[in-house]
């Protein structure tokens, strides 16, 4: 048992900061048991996993599998994300049975919490639960929800312009899939979403209602030295850091990709353990970002945290974060986790052109800045 589990401090990740920290973990590659009895045979059970370990710099993976459903969760520094089994019939003994396992190079297998949902069925499938959604471009909203029933055949997407307001059925989605994007919008645009499923032609309850907004406009920021030799700016209504910087180091009132100025800056706060010019290049700027993007980048060593904060941000508005980082033939283990409040999301630099993580849905605090942590 541990308690190095990842807190908050205000309590606002998925489970209380008090049941986040405490968890078992086992390093054996032999399954660990649980078993669960006393269970109903009229009813059906969901159970959701949690696990948590703050501090780690690889992946912490577990897998929970109950007969042939199994999932996989990554404790590492993990303050936001479940993983669940749904549709569960006890046994003829009234029990379910429980076995978790470190998956790979995890270290340990992991549990911090978990939770039983039960529910009588008489043939109407369960709503979708924890509906979220986020503009992710101009003309995009992406929407994402949790199964509560396995055996589903499938879900309908409704859309409204209002909260409250009339849903239109706007697309079907297969069984197997818990996320559609919203193709196609104006900008700005403000929708609202409702999901529900459908089992043999039955329909169940809608599921809770999201809204987002289209995006308005990006700010593009090249962590560049500023020299033609290994980090030049680069334009197209990029904004470049263009120095060695460190702690104190601001870049103010950055312009958006329109040109426009935003009032938007960047302060570092504890500084990178060095810089670099070994990204990798596509040659033609076929990756995600320009090549003379890529190819710059500042590092952290290992065990290393540096952090930055954005500030001038508008208190009514939500905000995506984007990271991108690369690093040619890496003789290590390049991965990073980026952590902006009790959300972390993890990218491996190793050759990397093509792949980026985000946050969606930030709030700025009461001073409209963000602070964003970065571990090597």
């Amino acid at each position: 048992m541990n308690t190095l589990g990842v807190v908050t401090g205000n309590n606002s990740g998925v489970y209380p900061d008090d049941v986040m920290r405490t968890f078992y973990y086992e390093n054996s590659a032999t399954a660990k048991r649980v078993r669960l009895n006393g269970l109903s045979a009229n009813k059906k059970y969901n159970l959701v996993f949690f696990a948590s370990r703050a501090g780690g710099t690889s992946s912490l993976v577990t897998r929970y599998t109950v007969g042939s459903q199994s999932v996989e969760l990554d404790a590492n520094n993990n303050g936001a994300n479940t993983v669940r089994i749904n549709g569960l019939s006890p046994d003829g003994n009234g029990e379910i049975l429980i076995s978790m396992v470190r998956v790979g190079a995890s270290p340990n297998a992991y549990i911090g919490a978990m939770e039983i949902e039960s529910y009588e069925t008489d043939g109407t499938p369960l709503a979708p639960g924890a509906l979220k959604a986020a503009g992710i471009s101009r003309d995009k909203i992406s929407l994402n929800w949790t199964s509560s029933d396995a055996s589903v055949n499938g879900y309908e997407v409704w859309r409204s312009s209002t909260a409250n307001g009339t849903y239109v059925k706007i697309a079907d989605v297969a069984g197997n899939v818990t996320t559609y994007t919203h193709n196609g919008l104006a900008t700005p645009t403000v929708n609202y979403y409702k999901v529900r499923s459908v089992k043999d032609g039955v329909f169940s309850p809608y599921s809770n209602y999201a809204g987002a907004s289209t995006v308005t406009y990006v700010v593009n920021l090249n962590f560049n030295d500023g020299t033609a030799a290994t980090g030049p700016a680069q334009g197209n209504n990029w904004n470049n850091t263009n120095a060695l910087i460190s702690a104190g180091f601001t870049l103010p009132d950055m312009i958006n990709d329109l040109g426009q100025q935003t009032g938007i800056d960047m302060t570092m706060v504890r500084n990178f353990s060095g810089y670099n010019s070994l990204g990798s290049t596509t040659g033609n700027n076929s990756g995600v970002v320009p090549d003379n993007v890529m190819k710059t980048f500042f590092y952290l060593n290992f065990a290393d945290t540096a952090s930055f904060k954005v500030g001038g941000l508008n208190l009514a508005h939500v905000y995506n974060f984007v990271f991108f980082g690369s690093r040619v033939n890496p003789s290590v283990g390049v991965v990073t986790a980026y952590k902006i409040g009790n959300q972390i999301v993890t990218l491996n630099a190793a050759n990397n052109t093509m792949n980026t993580v985000q946050i969606n849905n930030i709030k700025p605090d009461e001073n409209g800045e963000v602070s964003i942590t970065l571990y090597g």
